[in-house]
């Protein structure tokens, strides 16, 4: 979670990764970077930090490693709002 791209990213969030059919892939409660490895495919990143939720959609593909940045501009919602 980062405010400008290639900008410092921000600590205490925790990240959350979701599958094409939304369904949890993998959790992660750290500070400013979640280290994971995943399989091919199309991936949500949420990053939860204070009261708020920001979110990217990004593509996984064999053989690359990569760093996904999450813009706080990106806001989803707050996080007390919209979630069940």
């Amino acid at each position: 979670l980062v405010r400008e791209a290639g900008g410092e990213a921000i600590a205490d969030t925790s990240w959350s990764i979701v599958g094409e059919s939304g369904d949890p892939v993998r959790e992660a409660i750290v500070g400013a970077y979640a280290s994971m490895v995943l399989a091919e495919g199309q991936y949500t990143a949420i990053a939860k930090n204070r009261d708020r939720i920001y979110q990217r959609d990004f593509t996984v593909e064999g053989g690359h490693n990569q760093e996904v940045e999450v813009l706080a501009a990106e806001t989803v919602a707050p996080a007390d709002e919209g979630l069940d």
